[in-house]
């Protein structure tokens, strides 16, 4: 309902960042703004949608993908306020190309967008922290992402030591609720869905492996203190693998999580 009017909205916010950093060298002051209401509009999409339905509107790649953007930009609104990013205008151009790359994927035709009654077997618990979990996940890794494109194209070594700092943070934070919510929680809920707590189900799979990449990033910075700029390709690849996990398993495979 509201997905056309947040890509207005965030087609105005992308001109003004460009802009801004085209002419004034700087970011701009209304981006913030436009990316909370986008967020919150969002939102909104998905609780009208969890009305008609009785039940949290997560259970297709489109709501999904709304409460994944929903998230990211109500955080990324406040992470411009921020003191570690106020300085830069590209962290924010970057964040909303991805936004509007990540919106026009909800309405390509071929993705299923009808409100839809779960099955019994989706009434679960489980199955809404299982996803929830790691969609907030999903959204830090798609954070640690820009700011280690940023890293890369950084010169002075203060910017450098800034976004790797920020990568970190973002990593860490997007690992806890990425393990936790779609290895643990989605353990849980197969276990009680399916009678098994892991199955080698190809979603199953590729988030086991993606997991694994940012397992390997935690180990190089803090086991093996491995130099900022190739932790930086690390990550990337791991949003690579966050990407496939979240649209490409369904694309090209079939199994339990196939919608």
């Amino acid at each position: 309902m509201f997905v056309f009017i947040v890509i207005t909205l965030q087609i105005i916010s992308l001109t003004f960042r460009a802009g801004y950093i085209i002419i004034k060298k700087t970011k701009d002051p209304f981006s913030p703004y436009l990316d909370l209401c986008s967020g919150l509009l969002l939102l909104s999409e998905l609780i009208y949608r969890s009305i008609l339905i009785q039940f949290p509107a997560i259970l297709n790649i489109y709501e999904i993908l709304i409460l994944l953007l929903s998230f990211f930009l109500i955080v990324l609104c406040f992470i411009q306020f921020s003191k570690k990013v106020n300085s830069t205008p590209y962290f924010p151009l970057i964040s909303g190309i991805l936004v509007i790359f990540l919106l026009v994927f909800t309405v390509v035709p071929g993705i299923y967008r009808d409100v839809s009654r779960p099955v019994p077997i989706l009434k679960s618990l489980w199955l809404i922290l299982h996803v929830t979990f790691s969609v907030i996940g999903e959204a830090f890794f798609f954070l640690a992402f820009i700011t280690s494109v940023l890293l890369l194209v950084s010169k002075t070594t203060n910017k450098i030591n800034q976004y790797d700092t920020l990568t970190s943070l973002f990593t860490i934070a997007g690992f806890f609720f990425f393990t936790t919510g779609a290895l643990i929680f989605g353990a849980i809920w197969a276990q009680q869905a399916w009678g098994s707590y892991w199955s080698w189900d190809p979603k199953e799979t590729w988030a086991l492996i993606t997991g694994l990449v940012y397992t390997l990033y935690l180990h190089l910075k803090y086991i093996r203190k491995v130099k900022t700029k190739f932790l930086a390709f690390v990550s990337i690849g791991g949003f690579i693998f966050t990407l496939f996990t979240l649209f490409g398993v369904s694309c090209f495979f079939k199994g339990f999580h196939s919608y």
